[in-house]
């Protein structure tokens, strides 16, 4: 956290000028001490602009469940997390905890709201489907996509929102994109007026498989869960679909038994 950061660095740097430390010393500190107060002053300056927009959401990335001790939580960060009905981490069966990664601890009290941004792959490899919330400690984190689309989109009512893939890649055409070194600059900003906007990088990460045969990033995933709600497209899952196919595969197992002895086995050529 930055502002520890700083605040345990001034006080190591006050000690060794005390103590008359040596040159190398004082010049390392000094170094941090600057590169954690621009850091500081960076999201103070973020925190500002998401105020001032007053609509942004913060996506949260969760670990795998791992042993030890949870992470401390910055407090503006927990109370968000209380806001959007989690807490940072949920102890689990194995003695291990599934972690939220949070962001700075500013952002978070800027955010409008926080959302899980979880795509697990399917045992094949291929990203499917968006879980509407995620378990953390007594409380669901519900999806960025399904708090970017709300109140638009209602409530997802299902536990898992299969998506309707629109194309390709984004290099395809099936998302706008804008460079971010544009926005800075002023150029071509009247395309994102009154639009959803995904701030996440293109490259960097590594792919991910579609049903389409092709290769995605988290943003165009992320895209393609908000376009699905807000245009009511997800492919969603009825709510006694289980009980209906588990009757189905029993009716089919006794039409075999009856029927299968009383049909033509067929003949060699």
């Amino acid at each position: 956290v930055p502002a520890r950061e700083v605040a345990r660095l001034t006080t190591l740097l006050d000690q060794e000028r005390r103590l008359a430390g040596n040159a190398p010393t004082l010049r390392r500190l000094e170094a941090q001490l600057a590169e954690a107060v621009a850091r500081q002053q960076r999201e103070a300056a973020t925190a500002a602009g998401m105020l001032a927009a007053g609509n942004v959401l913060v996506g949260v990335a969760t670990a795998d469940a791992q042993r030890g001790a949870a992470p401390p939580i910055d407090p503006d960060c927990a109370a968000a997390l209380a806001r959007a009905g989690a807490t940072a981490g949920e102890r689990t069966g194995d003695g291990g905890t599934r972690f939220a990664r949070l962001p700075a601890g500013p952002l978070c009290a800027a955010a409008a709201s926080l959302g899980h941004l979880a795509f697990p792959a399917d045992p094949d490899g291929v990203i499917r489907a968006l879980p509407a919330a995620v378990a953390l400690a007594t409380g669901p984190l519900p999806a960025l996509a399904i708090e970017a689309a709300a109140p638009a989109a209602g409530g997802p009512g299902d536990r898992v929102l299969f998506l309707r893939q629109y194309g390709p890649s984004l290099t395809a055409g099936a998302f706008a994109e804008v460079a971010a070194s544009d926005v800075l600059a002023g150029i071509d900003t009247a395309r994102l007026r009154d639009q959803v906007v995904i701030v996440g990088a293109l490259a960097g990460e590594a792919p991910l498989r579609t049903p389409l045969g092709t290769e995605a990033g988290l943003p165009e995933l992320l895209a393609t869960a908000i376009a699905n709600l807000l245009a009511g497209e997800a492919i969603t899952r009825p709510a006694g679909a289980g009980l209906a196919e588990l009757l189905l595969a029993v009716l089919l197992g006794i039409g075999i038994a009856v029927l299968g002895p009383r049909l033509p086995l067929g003949t060699a050529a």
